[in-house]
């Protein structure tokens, strides 16, 4: 290995998912690894990695405009682009200025090699492999930085096929790290010093299916419940037709597993949910969420709805709308749906009004923020238990409690350090903000 990189510094910016902000923590980690000082993006560093996202046409812009932002920080600067938007269209981002290396997914692993290689090339560099004929890339971290919490990648990839999504064409097939590998990182990391790890992947609850011999998120799970360092464990995104009823029973008996379930729901309608196609009816979905919150009203559960998809009409917009009303949702995360060139959605002729979509939007939204003032106020008066975070409140300044079910509580004391546990009593929900203090 070259000593090209040693003193020089370094900033990564991450756009996306849990699994990109992973993968930019090992890449940190390696480039550490080299001699290179991490700084924040705003120091103006001779470095900058930027991992894209492709999954709207809007993160797809804001991955391109990220690179004139570090031309803002630094004139100078030497820029590499990875991640899932140049997997999806590298000859784009090697046109920006100061571009001069351009990676696809699986050469995440290499990205400190490929720098050192083409760090004064004149021209940009683009190496982005098939990401179809991808296996699990061995990536690993020992910490996450300045994060309370850690996140751990354990699957990739996606094999459904949903009419609306390119994921699967920058991600590739579903596949698993082995779990003794997992049980390896998890253990590192929670005797760093983390309590909580997050498990990441595109596709979560297909975990294992590719090993050999098979195995299930459920079997994983419980592997790593027997590691002593590890305080509580939150599963990331899970398709509904993965929670089968051991994971659920696991979950419900488990107190150290998170009392927190985000499950895409994408649309209440059975016509667009055909459409997009999805593999479960909303039948389906309501019968699982009434199942799981009868045997625990006090878990957290979140979905993803998409608005505006063609060939939805005023009527089937609201069968999603009173699907959603009548069902203890938590949260929602609502997007309009973006057309993704190479997608069969993106080739429908019924395509929706960008101004509909967005009042349909609006509306799903403000239910979203009445679910969730109704989740909050039930646990006024109750006791929590919450890892506190390295942010303050914006507006407060108030330090942050995370508890297991997903609410985030402003503390008046701030004695106890980032990434510790405690006990908090909810004193008050005020609109979004829940209040709280150290119990005794």
């Amino acid at each position: 290995m070259t000593r090209v990189l040693e003193n020089k510094t370094a900033a990564l910016m991450t756009l996306g998912c849990k699994l990109n902000q992973y993968e930019s923590m090992s890449i940190r980690e390696s480039l550490e690894a080299a001699g290179i000082r991490i700084v924040a993006p705003e120091a103006g560093a001779d470095l900058y990695v930027i991992n894209t996202c492709t999954v709207t046409g809007k993160t797809d812009r804001r991955s391109r405009n990220a690179v004139r932002r570090v031309l803002k920080w630094n004139p100078d600067a030497r820029i590499v682009v990875t991640g899932c938007s140049s997997q999806r269209q590298p000859e784009i981002f090697q046109t920006l200025p100061n571009v001069f290396l351009v990676t696809g997914n699986r050469e995440k692993l290499q990205i400190r090699d490929l720098i050192e290689k083409c760090m004064f090339d004149i021209h940009s560099s683009a190496v982005v492999g098939d990401i179809q004929s991808a296996e699990f890339e061995g990536l690993s971290i020992s910490t996450f930085g300045k994060y309370s919490r850690a996140f751990l990648k354990i699957q990739e990839g996606c094999s459904r096929s949903c009419s609306y999504c390119v994921i699967p064409s920058v991600r590739g097939p579903s596949r698993s790290q082995i779990s003794e590998k997992v049980i390896e990182e998890a253990t590192r990391i929670t005797a760093n010093g983390f309590k909580e790890i997050v498990l990441t992947g595109i596709d979560l609850g297909t975990y294992g299916l590719d090993l050999d011999p098979p195995e299930n998120i459920v079997q994983l799970i419980s592997k790593l419940l027997q590691i002593p360092t590890l305080a509580r464990v939150r599963l990331s995104s899970i398709e509904p037709t993965e929670l089968m009823s051991d994971l659920i029973d696991l979950i419900i008996s488990e107190p150290r597993i998170c009392r927190h379930l985000h499950v895409p729901l994408q649309s209440g309608s059975p016509f667009i949910l055909e459409r997009m196609h999805r593999s479960y009816s909303a039948d389906f979905y309501r019968r699982l969420l009434v199942d799981i919150k009868t045997r625990n009203p006090f878990i957290c559960f979140g979905a993803d709805v998409i608005v505006g998809f063609p060939g939805e009409s005023d009527s089937h917009f609201e069968e999603t709308y009173e699907f959603i009303k009548s069902l203890p949702f938590s949260y929602l995360h609502v997007f309009t749906f973006s057309p993704r060139a190479g997608t069969r959605a993106a080739r429908f002729d019924d395509q929706i009004n960008v101004g509909v979509a967005k009042e349909r939007c609006h509306r799903l939204r403000a239910l979203s923020v009445q679910k969730a003032i109704e989740f909050r106020k039930q646990f006024i008066g109750s006791n929590l238990d919450v890892i506190i975070l390295n942010t303050q409140d914006p507006t407060t300044g108030k330090t942050i409690g995370l508890s297991d079910n997903y609410l985030k509580i402003q503390l008046d004391d701030s004695s106890h350090p980032p990434g510790s546990l405690a006990t908090v009593s909810v004193t008050g929900v005020v609109g979004l903000s829940m209040e709280g203090r150290i119990a005794d």
